[in-house]
């Protein structure tokens, strides 16, 4: 008797709890969507180069040394999620003129296409971007990983997670700011500098090895990257293809295949309006890295300024800055 209680106050326990979530859902749907409304696209008129990509970028340009830009790069951004944060930025300023993307060897290993289909790692991102994403674009991760399909609870549908809770909190207390939108990302620059061969081969294993074995080559990062440079060429955007400079401990242990393939790249572009900027080589001095393929913030503060002129240089004769 006493069982049978218990499971009937349970099971109205649950019913309610469920009717609960079920009226609230339209309204926290409504209510997160508010968080990530126009207002945090909009820039000021004065910027006309948009810096993105992953951690690369993100460590290598300082924008207060380049008049003009906003970084937005975030740490292990694959392409897909960088066109749909292209989009989003271009379509609230039409005063941007230049797209500055993060592009290295370690873009075409197969450890990028895990970024955007496994749980393991894509999780966690897709929880960030769902926002800003098309019916299209869910629709196309969701075919690798159905995990997707709670994230699509929480954002298309208003089921409750503690990352929107905490959105709305901050929103209503007056504190949401770009450091809780998880993919606007900015600038970020380490102070320690490169030591020890062993921290280059962590991130050589992260990048191009799995289990002792070299990686494959990435299949679908590489259309991401396809379809930001035909979407740059659309609205009239000047594209650079930024390699970073890398360290000689990083060069030394890519595997060539890898090379081989980003060079590949580089030779079939056709877009005119694409312009790779290849600094990988430019300054071997470990002083400036934090690790073997990142800057540090003096790393950061001597290149920004190089790859600045660049950019004007081109902008200003029009001529295909030297490979």
């Amino acid at each position: 008797m006493g069982m049978k209680i218990f499971v009937s106050k349970m099971a109205r326990f649950l019913l309610f709890s469920l009717g609960f979530v079920v009226l609230l859902s339209p309204l926290l749907r409504f209510s997160v969507r508010t968080c990530f409304s126009a207002v945090w696209f909009v820039l000021p008129d004065s910027i006309t180069t948009l810096v993105c990509g992953d951690s690369h970028l993100q460590h290598a340009v300082n924008p207060d040394l380049f008049p003009g830009s906003i970084n937005v790069s975030v740490s292990a951004e694959t392409y897909l999620f960088t066109y749909y944060k292209i989009k989003r930025f271009r379509a609230e300023n039409p005063q941007l003129k230049n797209i500055v993307l993060g592009f290295s060897y370690h873009n075409f290993s197969d450890k990028w296409d895990d970024f955007m289909f496994y749980s393991k790692y894509a999780h966690p991102m897709f929880s960030r971007y769902m926002p800003i994403l098309d019916q299209s674009a869910k629709d196309y991760l969701w075919q690798y990983d159905p995990v997707y399909f709670y994230q699509r609870l929480v954002y298309d549908v208003g089921f409750p997670s503690a990352h929107t809770m905490s959105l709305l909190y901050n929103k209503w207390q007056g504190k949401l700011s770009t450091k809780q939108i998880g993919f606007y990302g900015g600038a970020l620059h380490e102070p320690d500098t490169l030591k020890s061969v062993c921290k280059v081969d962590t991130f050589v294993r992260l990048n191009f090895y799995e289990r002792g074995r070299v990686r494959a080559l990435a299949t679908e990062t590489p259309k991401w990257l396809d379809s930001i440079s035909a979407y740059c060429a659309h609205e009239k955007l000047k594209l650079y293809l930024v390699i970073t400079p890398l360290s000689d401990w990083y060069l030394q242990r890519v595997p060539p295949k890898f090379a081989a393939a980003t060079f590949h790249y580089i030779e079939n572009i056709t877009n005119p309006e694409v312009n790779v900027l290849n600094f990988s080589g430019l300054n071997q001095n470990r002083n400036i890295f934090w690790d073997g393929d990142h800057l540090n913030g003096a790393g950061a503060n001597w290149f920004t300024p190089i790859l600045k002129k660049a950019i004007f240089e081109n902008e200003k004769t029009g001529a295909k800055p030297r490979f």
